[in-house]
């Protein structure tokens, strides 16, 4: 043992030893430290007399790295003391003097002189740097393999040597069938050669790409990735390529659903408006390219509000969706068919040659709706109105061939409804003047252009006066007087009526309230109504709230409507009108014998009067037909215990006629003509109607 210390303190010996790169430590027989050199001392943080004659296991291993003992058996170190054989642990710990774990690899190699085991030394490396390198390299293998993203990397040839379980998943393939392919067997045959090749000039100069693919499932099915290839460059070369896969096919399917809610209805999976100028824009560039026509046909439905109103929202969304179809299997492939919104539809008509086609369509069309439609067990009529606007006679911009149809179609519904009218210049100066007095018409009310006149009523037996109706007149500041004629329909239309007829109703009540204060006998007043009122309004309440607040009685309110407004919807009709003969309000039929009223229907009505319409009053005394049908009314209205009224009395003749008729009471310009209120009050004042025809 002396000669072996003699031995280790040779200087050449112990220099050549500390100069090693790893931690050298020699023990006796008994594991105690002999020597340890300038490395180990460094790595284990002891000096060199602190571990002098120390048992090293004692020193190193009084701990594992989950701080747990760490037993002499399992100590590689006195296992090869024991043994006298060469131990190796690539994966040990040893302690350090500050007390942290310090991984390391190690050589135990047995001292043997002269044929006998003398001692024992032991070689170690510090790994913690690799063994961060192996737990990060751990961490990110397990992160790649657990990934939502597929993952595979490729050699420079596109050969897949790693893949992880998410690719798995996305295609389809397990890793034990794509190992060693080529990323081909996922191509869905959608992009061209060419779109790949961009990909391989790009990768193999270094760069990343990024781009949306789409690939094929192992079943077939296609879906789109969005594709991100790295290069992994070493020593200038490109090594491998790492490619991840984020599947995106839900996020283009929902925005695939998005721009099918942007540009096609929901109810009718037709295009709609937003599409529509798109459309016209390819329609038009076709018609310049071949010199053809192309024609803009704007459709509504005739009365489609009243399908709704009587039938519910549900047979009106049903019925547009069989219109739809209807449209559809009229025009042509190359034809488009738009929803524009509501009720109103939009077909463009490509590749024509000849105004004719459109007029085959638009016939073709008129026929299929004109045929009924079943939804629930309704039979559901309807019709339509079609405008047509042609490119290039009509104009070479969307957007007014779109205007000059709308147009063409409002002519078609003046026409009648139910047929279609081709654009033309002159319909610029109705629409413009339509628009311009609706704009009039909604600032009328506020403005107070609006006044009532009175048309005296006659008893035909005594020549008395009996009431007066009440007419509307609009004197426009920069037009003068307007015609009802003119704005009525128009206010109907447009819903205005509503406002007007209840300003019209007050006001009447209020000055029959102010007659008979004044000391006027007691009158009645007749209001017409509107076809809008008693269809949208709640009639009832609006008479029984201006009754209340100009105090006048419901006996001396009699209202005016027409046969086709009350078989509209009779049973409603019938419900109204006999609630407002509970307020004592009167009850008449204005233009008697122009509608179409089933005899069964009008003996249902709570009605008291009925007005022979003047058309008959006009040819009465010189047209037997005329004579025949006011003889006829004036039956029929007895016979069903009504009064008779007959308007437009121009002459004597005819007064005497209607007189010997029995027709009970008259009204017409031989008598007056309507008058505001102090002209009425002037014609009441002078006594009866024969001393004051002056008046007139």
């Amino acid at each position: 043992m002396h000669d072996m210390s003699v031995k280790l303190a040779d200087e050449i010996y112990i220099s050549a030893l500390n100069s090693l790169g790893e931690g050298v430590i020699i023990l006796d027989l008994k594991g105690r430290v002999l020597f340890i050199n300038q490395q180990a001392r460094e790595i284990l943080g002891w000096d060199c007399e602190e571990l002098y004659g120390m048992p090293l296991h004692e020193m190193i291993h009084y701990q594992k790295a989950n701080g747990s003992d760490y037993p002499l058996d399992e100590c590689a170190t006195y296992r090869s003391l024991s043994t006298g054989t060469l131990q190796r642990h690539s994966d040990d710990v040893f302690t350090h003097k500050d007390g942290h774990i310090i991984p390391v690899s190690h050589v135990t190699t047995p001292i043997i002189e002269n044929g006998q085991h003398v001692g024992l030394t032991v070689a170690f490396h510090d790994i913690t740097e690799r063994k961060r390198g192996e737990a990060a390299s751990k961490l990110q293998s397990t992160a790649l393999a657990a990934a939502a993203n597929a993952i595979f990397i490729t050699d420079n040839n596109g050969s897949i040597e790693w893949v992880n379980k998410a690719f798995e998943k996305m295609t389809g393939y397990t890793s034990a069938e794509v190992l060693g392919r080529n990323p081909r067997l996922l191509n869905s045959g959608i992009h061209s050669r060419e779109f790949f090749t961009r990909i391989w000039d790009e990768i193999l100069a270094g760069k990343v790409w990024r781009g949306e693919v789409v690939e094929r499932h192992r079943s077939g099915v296609l879906y789109t990735v969005e594709q991100t290839i790295t290069p992994m460059i070493e020593d200038g070369h490109c090594s491998h390529f790492v490619v991840i896969h984020e599947d995106v096919s839900e996020r283009k399917q929902a925005e695939e659903k998005i721009r099918y809610m942007a540009l096609y209805d929901s109810l009718t999976g037709l295009p709609n408006r937003e599409m529509l100028i798109d459309r016209m824009h390819q329609a038009l560039a076709i018609a310049e390219r071949h010199e053809c026509l192309f024609a803009v046909m704007f459709l509504d439905l005739d009365h489609f509000k009243d399908i709704n109103d009587s039938l519910g929202h549900p047979i009106g969304d049903k019925l547009l969706q069989g219109v739809a179809k209807r449209l559809q299997a009229c025009v042509r492939a190359s034809d488009t068919v738009i929803r524009f919104g509501g009720d109103e539809f939009v077909i463009l008509q490509t590749d024509l040659s000849h105004v004719d086609g459109s007029v085959i369509l638009a016939k073709k069309i008129i026929s299929a709706l004109n045929k009924p439609f079943y939804f629930d067990g309704h039979e559901v009529l309807t019709s339509t109105s079609i405008g047509i606007a042609l490119f290039p006679f009509d104009d070479s911009d969307e957007e007014q061939l779109l205007k000059h149809a709308d147009m063409a179609m409002y002519q078609a519904k003046a026409q009648g409804r139910n047929n279609y009218q081709f654009f033309d210049a002159s319909m610029h100066q109705e629409v413009e003047e339509r628009i311009f007095l609706e704009k009039s018409l909604r600032q009328a009310l506020r403005r107070q252009e609006f006044e009532l006149v009175y048309q005296p009523q006659i008893a035909a037996a005594s020549g008395e006066l009996i009431g007066m109706e009440a007419l509307i007149r609009w004197n426009h500041p920069q037009r003068g007087l307007i015609s009802p004629a003119e704005f009525i329909p128009l206010a109907e239309s447009s819903g205005l009526i509503l406002g007007i007829g209840e300003w019209v109703l007050h006001t009447a009540c209020q000055q029959a309230r102010i007659w008979h204060q004044q000391g006027l006998d007691h009158f009645r007043v007749a209001v017409n109504l509107s076809v809008v009122q008693l269809r949208e309004s709640d009639l009832v309440s609006a008479v029984t709230r201006i009754l209340d607040e100009t105090g006048l009685e419901g006996q001396y309110l009699e209202l005016e409507l027409t046969e086709s407004m009350l078989m509209d919807d009779v049973d409603h009709a019938v419900d109204t009108l006999k609630r407002l003969n509970k307020l004592g309000v009167n009850l008449a039929i204005d233009d008697f014998g122009t509608g179409y009223s089933s005899l069964s229907y009008l003996s249902q009505l709570p009605v008291q009067r009925v007005k022979l319409d003047q058309s008959f009053v006009r040819n009465i005394t010189s047209n037997s037909d005329s004579a025949a049908i006011a003889h006829a009314v004036m039956q029929l209205g007895h016979s069903l215990g009504l009064d008779v009224l007959a308007e437009g009395v121009e002459s004597e003749e005819q007064m005497q006629y209607l007189e010997q008729l029995g027709c009970d009471a008259l009204q017409g310009y031989y008598f007056s003509a309507p008058l505001p209120p102090e002209g009425f009050e002037y014609f009441v004042s002078k006594g009866h109607w024969w001393q004051n025809r002056q008046i007139q």
